[in-house]
C-alpha cells in the first residue's frame, strides 16, 4: 500500500517512488504490465485500491482519485502515444473503476454484493463460530 506523499522523477518523471510498509518502492511507469483492482467494503461504506505492476515486478496499490488519473493517463494515454510499447493487463473491473469502459449492470450489482458477502464471511461467520462453541 503506497503512503503519501509520493515522488515523481527521473527522465519525464516516468519513475514513482512512494513509502510503503515495507519500505520505499519504485515502480516504472511506462513499463506498467498489469492493472487491477480490489474493493473493500468495511462499516463506513467500500475503499477500492487500485494495484499495478511494472516490468520488474514491482508491485504497488493505492487509493483515490490522484492515482487513478495518474494511473488512467499511464495505462491509457501512454500506450497510444508510444507505437512500440507492451500492452499492458488492465482487468475488466479495472477499466469500470478508471472510466475507461463502464461495466454491465447486472456485473456491477452482483460485484457489490460479492464485496459485501466477503465481509460477511471474513467478520461475521467466525464471531458466529465462537459464540456457538462459547454457548456450549
Amino acid at each position: 500500500m503506497a503512503r503519501r506523499p509520493w515522488r515523481r522523477h527521473g527522465p519525464d518523471a516516468r519513475f514513482l517512488t512512494a513509502r510503503s510498509w515495507t519500505g520505499p518502492r519504485t515502480i516504472d511507469l511506462h513499463a506498467l504490465r498489469s492493472v487491477r483492482t480490489w474493493k473493500e467494503v468495511h462499516r463506513g461504506g467500500a475503499t477500492t485500491y487500485l494495484v499495478v505492476t511494472d516490468a520488474s515486478g514491482t508491485r504497488l496499490s493505492f487509493t483515490g482519485t490522484e492515482a487513478d488519473r495518474l494511473i488512467r493517463r499511464y495505462a491509457v494515454e501512454h500506450a497510444r502515444r508510444t507505437l512500440d510499447a507492451q500492452p499492458i493487463r488492465m482487468t475488466r473491473l479495472a477499466s469500470a473503476d478508471l472510466g475507461i469502459r463502464p461495466l454491465p449492470r447486472l456485473l456491477s450489482g452482483l460485484r457489490s454484493l460479492l464485496a459485501l458477502e466477503r465481509l460477511v464471511v471474513l467478520v461475521i461467520g467466525p464471531m458466529m463460530i465462537s459464540a456457538a462453541i462459547v454457548s456450549r
